[in-house]
């Protein structure tokens, strides 16, 4: 998979359970690309994936596979846990 980069949560992406909000996710996501790169994509549809949660100062790595259909996802923690997975067609 193509390493894209780093993602540090911070304190705006926490709810009040403490943890990472859904939807903070694929902001982040969308973070890692430009603009033009991320509507390059066409997203049609997303399937995500949420594995493990995430706590405000962790620092997740985002990795990315393409086939010719789709788009594999990935936000991996520093401890090597799967926070999230997404597949956009």
């Amino acid at each position: 998979a193509e390493d894209l980069g780093e993602y540090t949560v911070r304190s705006t992406d926490v709810d009040l359970g403490g943890h990472m909000n859904n939807a903070a996710y694929v902001r982040a996501l969308a973070g890692a690309f430009s603009c033009k790169a991320w509507n390059a994509l066409q997203i049609r549809e997303m399937d995500v994936v949420f594995r493990h949660p995430c706590f405000e100062g962790e620092r997740l790595g985002i990795r990315m596979r393409r086939t010719d259909a789709e788009t594999d996802l990935a936000m991996v923690r520093c401890d090597g846990a799967i926070a999230l997975l997404a597949r956009i067609r």
